[in-house]
């Protein structure tokens, strides 16, 4: 008696792997015996999936009955019959309809195995991906309806700074129209008029120069964005410098103190940033305490990626349930009557520092002043 004995322990732990993988991953095993008949073999799994009863013997016509869509169902013919030419393995993601009538998305994965140079049989995995599948459908449903409501806003802002730019140039020549006669006629007619035609006159001229202001302003927030000019090396010093020489008679009036120094030169829009820095210094001028003497504090801090600017004031301070609303076009937190303005300004300063690709928020109780923050990027 001649005995021949092979190790195959490697290879049968190999194989508890492959099934211990393919569990954990929920995937079905299939087989299709192309030389006895086409006889079709399904692992549990794969029963579970098609839910189908075990004591059903599955059939090739059977199997391909889940996929009553044309579409899907010539696929799979498709690549079935490249394998068995040629050996093409597939991978397909197919909708397919169960034994119980449910619609589930599947992986299936097979190849072709030769003897002889004849397809012998066709093997693969199956496995349930329509959580993954109805997660991505959803995903895509909600990106493409995101891109839609991004585009109409876009046209929408568009359409709307167009519309403030035509608007301002246009109400601007009446407006001056009306303040000019009312000036002229107050001049002319001053001694025939009483004390109230006077006043009147007087709350005329005052609300068409408020509306030009307003006017101004919101040219001003249009064209953000619209002008883009070249980047440059911006001395930060110089700017602060320009803006407290413009507010100097402000400055002197209110005996206030602008503090600053050793400020960076960094690159960036020379006029977009200036006009932040004017902004929001001229807030800290106009917002000051009665108590005290107002003072603003300048800095900017050199961070990994951007430059973080500070801008602090002992002014009168903004409730904390106010602090998103400010900068929000045309909010006003007083009466023109308290402060003058448009209510424009820091939803300016938000407009740029979002063109900017920038950040800006603010630090601030009722009575304890401001601190605006806004960031610029280096690059």
């Amino acid at each position: 008696i001649y005995c021949v004995a092979k190790d195959i322990t490697e290879k049968k732990d190999l194989e508890e792997l492959l099934k211990l993988a393919n569990q954990l991953a929920q995937n079905g095993g299939w087989e299709i015996n192309v030389l006895d008949n086409n006889k079709v073999y399904y692992s549990k799994t794969t029963r579970d999936i098609l839910e189908m009863d075990d004591d059903v013997v599955p059939t090739l016509e059977m199997g391909m009955a889940f996929y009553p869509d044309e579409k899907n169902r010539s696929r799979v013919e498709k690549v079935i019959k490249q394998a068995i030419d040629d050996g093409t393995p597939w991978d397909e993601e197919l909708q397919i309809v169960t034994a119980k009538g449910n619609h589930k998305w599947v992986r299936g994965i097979g190849r072709a195995e030769f003897r002889n140079g004849v397809c012998a049989r066709l093997l693969g995995s199956f496995q349930d991906i329509t959580v993954r599948k109805n997660t991505e459908l959803e995903l895509k449903k909600l990106n493409e309806t995101l891109e839609e409501r991004a585009l109409k806003l876009q046209q929408s802002n568009e359409e709307l700074e167009q519309f403030a730019y035509v608007a301002s140039h246009d109400l601007q020549e009446p407006l001056r129209m009306v303040t000019s006669f009312l000036s002229l006629l107050e001049k002319k007619y001053d001694n025939q008029l009483d004390a109230k035609a006077q006043q009147y006159i007087h709350f005329a001229v005052d609300g068409a120069k408020r509306m030009r202001q307003i006017i101004l302003d919101l040219l001003e927030f249009s064209r953000v964005g619209r002008i883009r000019e070249e980047l440059d090396q911006v001395n930060i010093n110089t700017l602060v410098e320009t803006i407290t020489s413009l507010y100097r008679e402000k400055i002197e009036e209110l005996n206030a103190s602008i503090v600053f120094e050793n400020l960076p030169t960094i690159e960036s829009y020379e006029t977009p940033v200036y006009q932040l820095l004017q902004n929001l210094i001229s807030n800290s001028l106009k917002y000051h305490s009665v108590i005290e003497p107002p003072r603003v504090e300048i800095s900017v801090v050199e961070q990994e990626d951007d430059w973080l600017f500070t801008v602090k004031d002992n002014g009168i301070g903004i409730d904390p349930s106010y602090h998103a609303k400010i900068f929000q076009l045309f909010q006003r937190l007083h009466t023109k009557n308290e402060y003058t303005g448009s209510g424009i300004g820091l939803s300016l300063c938000k407009k740029i520092i979002d063109d900017l690709k920038g950040k800006i928020w603010v630090e601030s109780e009722e009575g304890k002043g401001c601190t605006f923050y806004f960031t610029l990027p280096k690059q």
